[in-house]
């Protein structure tokens, strides 16, 4: 049996499953809902896997530490800017493609640990889930709120006693995500629309053939698609950022519906 065929009898088992723990789903909405939503994941998400492919190596061990730290540290000193923003792990994802493959290009081919072959999916996938850890620790603002003597001004708190509260409350939410991985994550019905663009463009990187539609209308790929509207986008940010700010302050909705002119 395939891994496409294997997929497939696990999915028919949940749905089985479902209807006898639910014999009142047996005829209604919600079995055609989970049907409709394993069509949509299908559609993006590739149904073959190579177990030979490399995932935890040294390239994506490295570039995934890289990027944790520079987001971490980033999005930590800009969440105490006035204007506070962020730096998404879509940053990484991009960047650490051209990264990865500048790695499989000049490290030693000699030495599989170092070089175990061509950049993978799975690296990069391993690269974005050690990037998507980067964001700015939950306890960090309490330590912050408790040391500032502006705030609660506890000044003999330690670097040890901040350190360890920020920790014990990051693997504790770590933890909660794992005991909940059975009821969020593993049924088919709680599937997360969010990571589907994120899939797609991993696949798109990569070239890894998904359930599209055969004889579609539209030639250009994911890839062209999405540097097409990389560039795009990027263009047109300097136009309501620098060359005509007032454009930020138009209100399309209130011109639309005749309250522009001053009605």
């Amino acid at each position: 049996m395939t891994t496409a065929d294997q997929y497939v009898s696990e999915k028919e088992h949940q749905i089985d499953d479902l209807k006898h723990a639910h014999p009142e789903l047996e005829d209604d909405v919600e079995v055609d809902d989970i049907k409709e939503v394993e069509e949509r994941i299908d559609f993006i998400v590739p149904q073959t896997d190579d177990p030979s492919t490399p995932a935890f190596t040294f390239r994506s061990v490295l570039l995934g530490t890289l990027w944790v730290v520079l987001l971490s540290f980033a999005n930590t000193a800009l969440s105490f800017r006035t204007a506070a923003f962020s730096v998404g792990a879509n940053i990484a994802l991009i960047l650490s493609y051209p990264m990865g493959l500048f790695l499989a290009a000049v490290l030693p081919k000699s030495i599989p640990v170092l070089n175990p072959g061509p950049f993978s999916l799975k690296e990069h996938v391993c690269i974005y889930i050690m990037a998507s850890c980067g964001g700015v620790p939950y306890g960090i603002d309490n330590v912050v709120a408790q040391i500032m003597p502006t705030l609660m001004g506890n000044t003999d708190i330690s670097f040890m006693q901040s350190l360890g509260f920020v920790l014990v409350t990051q693997f504790l939410g770590y933890g909660l995500s794992g005991l909940t991985r059975r009821f969020l994550v593993r049924p088919t019905a709680m599937w997360w629309p969010s990571t589907m663009s994120t899939i797609a463009l991993f696949t798109s990187f990569h070239k890894v053939e998904s359930g599209e539609v055969v004889g579609n209308r539209y030639k250009m790929s994911r890839f062209q698609f999405f540097w097409i509207a990389f560039i795009g986008m990027g263009i047109w940010s300097w136009m309501p950022s620098f060359i005509a700010p007032v454009l930020q302050a138009v209100a399309l909705s209130c011109l639309i519906g005749g309250r522009g002119s001053g009605e």
